[in-house]
This record gives structure tokens, sequence and C-alpha cells, in this order.
């Protein structure tokens, strides 16, 4: 029933998305409260069919895929493992990381307006864009990775949100 929800707040909410900017969500009430209540580490999965027309405008061959197991693993223990303002940040305002293939890069932030102030994020993965050496993912935002998959993961999830939540 949660998920059901959850999948109704987001549809009603992109229902206007051709009317907005494509690179972020204009208001964040439309999502509901339904993301709030799953825990952070527990915010990743395949992209939901709103998500995916949101996005389709801008990248036609975007489409709802399973993150594989691994990639699910390590965002699970990076969040848990998150201390201080990061992990605050993380459980507030963080709304999913949810799963594409056809995206491109590595990892993508779209922001969540309310009044022009941005309030939350929500991040497409792309996991093929991720295979292999962290030093041949192919980034959307062009940075420097620590070594080592779960540490580069770690990294390039924190730059993200940063830059998501603060433009």
């Amino acid at each position: 029933m949660q998920n059901w929800l959850q999948v109704l707040a987001v549809t009603v909410m992109l229902i206007g998305c051709g009317t907005i900017d494509a690179r972020s969500v204009q208001d964040i009430s439309a999502w509901g409260i339904g993301w709030q209540l799953k825990a952070p580490q527990n915010r990743i999965g395949p992209a939901i069919p709103p998500v995916v027309n949101f996005l389709r405008p801008a990248n036609p061959a975007i489409a709802s895929a399973d993150p594989p197991s691994a990639v699910v693993a390590s965002f699970r223990t990076i969040v848990l493992g998150l201390k201080g303002a990061i992990s605050g940040r993380v459980d507030r305002r963080l709304i999913g990381v949810f799963a594409v293939s056809g995206q491109g890069c590595a990892l993508r932030g779209y922001p969540v307006r309310d009044g022009g102030r941005t309030i939350a994020a929500f991040f497409t993965l792309d996991s093929s864009a991720m295979a292999g050496n962290p030093s041949g993912w192919r980034l959307c935002h062009p940075q420097n990775l620590p070594a080592g998959q779960d540490m580069a993961f770690r990294g390039l999830l924190i730059s993200t949100l940063k830059r998501t939540l603060d433009p």
C-alpha cells in the first residue's frame, strides 16, 4: 500500500512536467511523505514510471532498470556509514536513487525545488556506466574519485548530493 501511495504521489507531481524545467522538479509537496517513511539505505531501486516519463523528453532512450545487487549493497553500506551533517542531509533530503539504463553517465542528481529553494533531490543511476574500475566510469560531471569501488561510489554519491542540493 505504501509503495502504491508513493507512486501515486510521484505520478501526480510529474503530470505537469511538460511545463517545468526538465532538470528539476518544482514542488516538493507533490512528492508526498512516502519517501521520508523509507529508511535512507533502502531508497534505491528501479526507476518508477513517473521518473522515467520525467526524464524521457531529454533522453528518449532512458528506461527503468534493476540496480545490480552489488550496487545496492554498496549504497546501503555507504549510507549506513555516513556520519554527522551528511547523514542528516541524506536522511532528510535524498528522495531516492532510481536505476535506469540509457542515461550515458553513472549518477545524475535532480533538485526538487519548493518556492524557488532546493529542498530535496533524487538521483538516477546508470550502473552500466559504472562498470569495471572506477577510473573507467563515465561520469556526468568530471571529478577525481578515490581508488576502490566502494570509496569511489561513496565519493560520487556525496559529490552529487552536494552539487544537487547546493547549486
